[in-house]
């Protein structure tokens, strides 16, 4: 599948292949396309190291920042991996996309966070979010659970576990869209 054909606004589309340099596809992206990663259904996207499993979580927060009016998250395990995604998502303010990205502080909402478009932020960060119940997290449309196999981690995984059943609580309209490490994973490719 081209980049073309992708049921995105032309100026992310553009974006894509002239910044990005992408002009195709590899097939485990396809594959998400196909499971309806921009029709609204939850995805869990396993596939190994450098098939594009980030590209197509960035594609599906900048596609609902820039058509439905909506903010997204992105939760992932450690402060560190936080600034480093909040870094290369920073590529797409040009297109008018605000970027923050918020860790530690358990004991306050960061009602700053509403004047951004996409958060990144740790497990226990968003944990706390909704734990404070911020007014700008009914904007929310789409949660990425980075490396979502910490749900087996005897330390992280009741975090995950109740940050999936606040949003549900909380009667958020959010996706998800987890993506896992390949060594968790089966030996082929799967999406489901």
């Amino acid at each position: 599948m081209r980049v073309t054909d992708l049921p995105l606004p032309d100026i992310l589309r553009d974006f894509i292949i002239r910044e990005r340099g992408i002009q195709e596809l590899y097939p485990p992206q396809e594959e998400a396309v196909r499971k309806g990663l921009f029709d609204g259904r939850n995805i869990v996207m396993c596939t190994s190291t450098a098939t594009g499993k980030t590209l197509m979580a960035e594609l599906a927060m900048v596609n609902a920042v820039l058509t439905r009016n909506v903010k997204a998250i992105m939760a992932v395990p450690l402060r560190a991996l936080a600034y480093e995604k909040a870094r290369d998502l920073r590529i797409y303010e040009r297109l008018g996309v605000r970027i923050a990205v918020t860790t530690g502080e358990y004991d306050r909402e960061d009602a700053w966070l509403m004047n951004y478009d996409i958060v990144v932020t740790t497990y226990e960060k968003l944990d706390s979010i909704l734990r404070h119940r911020a007014e700008w997290l009914r904007q929310v449309g789409v949660l990425v659970i980075d490396e979502i196999h910490y749900i087996d981690d005897d330390r992280r995984g009741p975090t995950i576990e109740s940050i999936i059943a606040k949003v549900k609580a909380l009667g958020l309209n959010t996706r998800c869209l987890p993506c896992r490490l390949p060594w968790v994973m089966p030996k082929r490719s799967q999406i489901t």
